[in-house]
């Protein structure tokens, strides 16, 4: 048994039962990452996996047919947010990070699961704004994790079911926004509303970070 397996039989961490065999399009149902809810879990497994330490080389997301959205919230101010209906793959030194928010309290992160064939190919305005805001990642370090957490009835409020995961009614506490941190300040936020992720940068000094800004 490898270590990842040991953390979820140890944790008793939900799976789709996924094995990774995706024939000619990528399913969420046959991706094999954990479904993290509560905060504790998140923190121990991105240690577990070698995400906290990884040098950012590229991002890009997963053509995931049947499923892709992406919109922007702020648009007078810059287009800060994205809401993202697919996976966000952290392209690193040490691997490529493929990480989904889209449910409530339920996270789902992975190393090196996805081929790069189902990688979005369709570069079209929306995607190129998402890539050119994450850009400003581009050769920073993951240096560590910070999370928020929320209660289960909060949790509850927000979610939605679809792929079938059920939010565990018995853990200690519930994630409601992760934020990956970066070497130069910068924060990397995932949440999620109802069904769909949501994606933010925040600069060092924890403003929102605007497409046209120059960090």
């Amino acid at each position: 048994m490898d270590k990842i397996e040991q953390f979820i039989q140890e944790h008793h961490i939900q799976t789709l039962g996924g094995k990774d065999d995706f024939k000619e399009e990528f399913s969420r149902y046959e991706w094999s990452a954990p479904i993290l809810q509560q905060p504790s879990h998140l923190e121990e497994y991105v240690h577990l996996i070698g995400l906290i330490g990884a040098t950012i080389q590229d991002i890009t997301i997963v053509d995931n047919p049947g499923y892709y959205s992406l919109s922007y919230e702020h648009r007078k101010e810059g287009f800060w947010t994205f809401e993202l209906d697919n996976v966000l793959v952290l392209i690193t030194d040490c691997g490529n990070f493929e990480i989904e928010y889209g449910e409530s309290s339920s996270v789902r992160i992975s190393k090196d699961c996805i081929p790069r064939k189902f990688y979005y190919q369709k570069i079209n305005k929306r995607i190129a704004e998402l890539k050119q805001l994450l850009s400003n990642l581009i050769n920073d370090k993951i240096i560590g994790i910070s999370i928020d957490s929320t209660s289960f009835d909060r949790a509850d409020d927000d979610f939605t079911g679809s792929c079938g995961i059920k939010l565990d009614k018995n853990l200690s506490a519930y994630i409601r926004e992760s934020r990956l941190l970066l070497k130069s300040g910068r924060r990397l936020s995932f949440t999620s509303q109802y069904d769909d992720g949501i994606i933010s940068l925040y600069d060092k000094d924890n403003q929102l970070v605007k497409l046209d800004s120059a960090l």
